[in-house]
């Protein structure tokens, strides 16, 4: 009994210690950094930042006043580390970033995953003109025509020192034209992460 009153004790002493904790950050609070694989606060800027400077770059080419559609059609991944809820996360920024930029509309991604879906078709087989010309015509049937598809990759370049491992993790975004597959833009992103 005293055995059985000692474990019971033990157990509880440990589920209590440890337990989780939670709390709400601030709005001034940075991100949680990742102390083993990126986290938030990478992920974050990688996006924000591909996304501005692939708009700024862009929007040089089309006159004032004119306004782009583009339909984010995928995100693949190259990288060291799964993507998890980042893949989610990922189309939500670039959307909201997109919005905010006022010379770009965005088609929402319910539209592109139906087209996708009508032609049964992946992502990847927008870069064949088949696959595109049939992609476009389901959405120019929703009223929704786009002028640029925008394709997202992950990377990462991992470097092992004696005390300490480096990771690089990128984002480039490729912007392409709907209509002839033509890349229009490139951008990368890059943040360095350091891991002991």
């Amino acid at each position: 009994m005293r055995t059985m009153t000692l474990i019971l004790l033990a157990s509880l002493a440990l589920g209590c210690k440890g337990s989780p904790k939670g709390r709400v950050k601030s709005g001034d609070e940075g991100d949680t950094v990742g102390a083993r694989t990126a986290g938030a606060e990478t992920y974050n800027a990688l996006i924000e930042e591909a996304t501005r400077k692939l708009l700024k770059a862009e929007e040089a080419r089309f006159p004032e006043g004119a306004v782009r559609k583009i339909a984010f059609v995928g995100i693949e991944n190259r990288g060291a580390e799964e993507l998890g809820d980042i893949r989610d996360s990922t189309n939500q920024i670039i959307e909201t970033v997109i919005f905010q930029a006022k010379r770009y509309d965005m088609i929402g991604q319910r539209y592109v995953d139906h087209g996708l879906q009508v032609n049964s078709m992946r992502a990847e087989d927008l870069f064949l003109h088949d696959g595109r010309e049939k992609f476009v015509s389901v959405l120019r049937a929703e009223g929704q025509d786009p002028d640029y598809l925008l394709w997202a990759v992950y990377t990462t370049l991992s470097t092992e020192g004696d005390k300490e491992r480096q990771r690089d993790y990128l984002l480039t975004l490729e912007l392409i034209d709907a209509r002839s597959g033509r890349l229009m833009q490139k951008e990368t992103a890059r943040v360095r992460k350091a891991y002991r």
